[in-house]
């Protein structure tokens, strides 16, 4: 019987971050892939400073407003990554309704989920 696997919190995040942003990666160089690539980049760099500058509210109503498709792609994957209660799986509405205590893990979670995201996106994708 083969042992069974444990994995922390960080593990899992890092595992559902990697396959959110090999989604990403395009095998043609077209400038459109390139631009996206280069567009998920940098804003992979920059949620986590924009929710600890603003808020987790309103950085994800700053995306969805300035950021187009990638800023929907981003935002999905942020989901994907983050551990959300199944009867509300929409991030910016579960932070939206939250109350303090639960809006300030969300908070957190968002800030951790993000930081593998920008780890991967630096590491796979191309900025050229």
């Amino acid at each position: 019987m083969p042992e069974e696997k444990i994995l922390t919190k960080n593990q899992i995040r890092a595992e559902k971050a990697y396959r959110c942003v090999t989604k990403k990666i395009r095998r043609d160089d077209t400038k459109d892939h390139k631009d996206e690539e280069k567009n998920y980049l940098q804003l992979a760099r920059s949620f986590p400073a924009l929710v600890h500058t603003c808020g987790l509210v309103q950085a994800i109503a700053f995306v969805t407003a300035k950021e187009g498709p990638t800023g929907k792609d981003y935002l999905e994957h942020l989901s994907e990554v983050m551990p959300l209660e199944p009867k509300t799986p929409d991030l910016a509405a579960q932070s939206r309704t939250a109350e303090l205590p639960e809006y300030q893990r969300l908070t957190r979670d968002a800030m951790d989920s993000a930081g593998w995201l920008k780890r991967y996106a630096e590491t796979l994708l191309k900025e050229n």
